[in-house]
């Protein structure tokens, strides 16, 4: 159920909240304080006299136990080791003002075993007798603080200090008197159950009844939060992100909100979460388009494989093959064919590199940039002896032709320094024409494969 209620004339409401079975401890006013808590939060709330030291049976049904004083107890300690044991199975307590007058710090007997476990120490005092307001710029967002937005009391809270280890939610506007943080909300966790600070004394009737307005603002909200988070291990049922445990809906949470380490939100981080993880990515923009100058959280280059829209023309990841792709990421001029400076080995794109058709002879073209022609074609009845290979002045290997006539004999000349038939620079582009090869004396029939420039899209 949700609260919705009025105190100090401000409206309030509270989160969805299911009902836990809460148990108030105390020597006085626990009747008073289980009343109140009944009737104004979502919880089953039940008193108990703390004359009689609470056993392990008695504790046992309760999600939560609410334990404050006001007053002399009979026996604290007898108190405080129960509910240290009770915190041992995995019990829930929280802590009200005066409990912290009653510590061993604060001028009491002390409470046990307890006193190992509970988030805040008495060390200022334990309560302050002057008026102070919640600071609303110190919250945490947490379920115990969900909703609160103004609270304030004449007296009978604060004065007390953090312990290292405990996680503060939210504070009093004022230092404790120790010119230190006063806690308004504090917690931390032992094992699986939840131990709580709430330095605000928690029966609203008995001091509220006495006219002076003692408590304004969200004073039964706060319980109802606090209740209710305790109740389910200082979570909300799931996990709370942020509050440094991992609850059944995170994948991680180290309770650090700058959001530049492996733990982003509660989840793992990975490259497109649109957070830099530090050391481990140059950038992360959650683009998966990969078109800009974030390429798989890396500053982009050419060569990536990916194409940076406005940056370069084309990306094949590839710096050595002979498409039309250059080295720099850029197409080539209408007409031609690049060359990546890997097949021929030249770098450039020459004129005997594109070439034109002569019949169904093999392509013709001018020379090289780096030496002897790429080789010129046999016209239909001559003899056509080739060129020699780009960087070499050598002649071709032999005289050959390719005549309709099927005349002539020899094998074709080398190309861009290769001994292969397929000679010339490999930025050619062929045409599939029949070519005849005598070997021994048999006449073998053969085709050249052409090559094609494929077409980016």
């Amino acid at each position: 159920m949700a609260l919705v209620g009025s105190v100090g004339g401000l409206v309030v409401g509270s989160q969805p909240a299911s009902a836990a079975d809460v148990l108030v401890v105390s020597n006085n006013y626990f009747n008073e304080a289980a009343a109140d808590m009944q009737a104004n939060t979502a919880h089953n709330v039940t008193g108990w006299d703390a004359a009689a030291v609470p056993t392990a049976i008695d504790l046992a049904p309760y999600d939560v136990v609410l334990l404050f004083q006001d007053g002399g107890f009979v026996d604290p300690v007898g108190v405080g080791n129960a509910l240290h044991a009770y915190i041992g199975t995995g019990g829930n307590v929280v802590m009200g003002t005066f409990y912290w007058q009653g510590r061993s710090d604060g001028g009491g007997v002390g409470w046990g075993a307890l006193e190992t476990v509970d988030p805040m120490t008495a060390a200022a005092g334990g309560s302050e007798y002057l008026p102070d307001t919640l600071n609303v710029a110190t919250m945490v967002a947490h379920p115990m603080t969900a909703g609160l937005l103004a609270l304030s009391a004449q007296e009978y809270r604060g004065g007390t200090t953090a312990k290292a280890d405990a996680v503060i939610l939210a504070e009093w506007t004022g230092t404790n008197q120790n010119g230190l943080i006063d806690p308004l909300i504090a917690y931390r966790t032992e094992g699986n159950a939840c131990v709580v600070g709430v330095s605000i004394a928690p029966h609203y009737s008995t001091l509220q009844g006495l006219g002076n307005g003692m408590f304004a603002g969200d004073f039964f909200l706060l319980w109802d939060n606090v209740l209710q988070s305790a109740s389910v291990g200082c979570g909300d049922g799931g996990g709370v992100c942020g509050d440094g445990e991992i609850g059944d809906d995170e994948e991680c949470d180290d309770a650090n909100k700058d959001e530049t380490d492996d733990c982003i939100a509660c989840a793992n981080a990975f490259c497109g979460d649109g957070f830099v993880q530090m050391g481990l990515e140059q950038c992360d923009d959650a683009n998966k388009d990969d078109t800009d100058d974030c390429i798989a959280c890396a500053d982009a280059v050419c060569g990536d494989g990916l194409v940076q829209a406005g940056v370069e023309e084309c990306d094949d990841a590839n710096e050595d093959d002979d498409d039309e792709c250059a080295n720099d990421c850029t197409l080539p001029v209408a007409g031609t064919t690049s060359d990546d400076a890997g097949s021929s080995g030249d770098g450039d794109t020459g004129s005997a590199e594109t070439g034109s058709a002569d019949g169904d002879t093999d392509s013709s073209g001018g020379a090289g940039t780096s030496g002897g022609a790429d080789g010129a074609s046999a016209d239909d009845t001559g003899d056509g002896a080739t060129g020699g290979a780009d960087g070499s002045a050598s002649a071709g290997v032999s005289a050959g032709s390719e005549t309709g006539g099927l005349t002539g004999t020899g094998t074709s000349a080398g190309g861009d320094g290769s001994s292969d038939d397929d000679g010339g620079c490999g930025c050619n582009t062929r045409h599939n024409s029949p070519g005849w090869l005598v070997l021994g004396g048999v006449v073998l029939l053969g085709f050249r494969r052409r090559r094609t420039v494929a077409t980016l899209r």
